[in-house]
């Protein structure tokens, strides 16, 4: 079983977002960022699955890159819900990590989210980005506990 914190952010009571770290370029993109390559069935079939929910008009999904470079090291998705934008799969790829990239993804994400129209978003937070998440604004409103199948690791 894993547990998570459920965490909330008033997206008109946000700090200021901090600049991303230097040399790396953070932005809204059309399609769904790689960190790594699809190598296997399944994640070749959720990047599929991301493509094509991109595509859905009116649009309910966007997506975020970090770059260093030309190199995509970091993602992460904005989703539309009726009254309450979500965020999901941030992800900073191991080298680049504890840079700021993180919580400079979940800022422009939030910001597109406040351009929508919303005024709150949620996600749940494993330990790993806890901080991350209080630094943007959230603040942990309950926990979340699901069974996950698998070789994940809760920090």
């Amino acid at each position: 079983m894993i547990h998570c914190a459920a965490m909330a952010c008033d997206l008109d009571a946000r700090p200021p977002a901090p600049t991303p770290p230097p040399g790396i370029t953070i932005g809204l993109v059309d399609d769904p960022p790689l960190l790594v390559p699809p190598t296997t069935e399944r994640r070749r079939k959720r990047r599929d699955g991301e493509k094509a929910i991109a595509q859905f008009k009116p649009r309910p999904v966007w997506y975020a890159a970090a770059r260093a470079g030309d190199k995509v090291v970091g993602r992460t998705t904005l989703l539309a819900g009726a009254e309450t934008a979500g965020v999901y799969d941030v992800d900073v790829i191991r080298e680049f990590r504890g840079r700021g990239i993180g919580t400079a993804l979940v800022n422009t994400v939030l910001a597109q989210a406040k351009h929508l129209g919303y005024r709150s978003a949620v996600l749940s937070a494993t330990g790993m980005g806890f901080n991350v998440y209080q630094r943007a604004g959230f603040r942990e409103v309950g926990k979340l506990s699901y069974w996950k199948y698998g070789k994940m690791r809760q920090l």
